[in-house]
């Protein structure tokens, strides 16, 4: 995932925490900017990214769709 799009996605979850006042704009401003959470972030969702694709594979071995 591009760098660009990973800071969007959390600008968008830290407004929304904000939103519903999980967090004060404070805290969201300094997680939307701190470069630590946004590679924790890259991190996280290329493992999710991995975990969905044998996630898949299995189901397709199982199901017989994988030949």
């Amino acid at each position: 995932m591009s760098p660009a799009v990973t800071r969007i996605l959390l600008r968008y979850a830290a407004s929304a925490l904000i939103a519903k006042g999980a967090l004060a704009p404070e805290i969201g401003n300094a997680i939307a900017a701190d470069p630590d959470v946004f590679q924790l972030l890259q991190i996280a969702l290329g493992l999710l990214a991995a975990a969905v694709s044998e996630w898949w594979y299995y189901l397709a071995v199982k199901f017989g769709w994988a030949k």
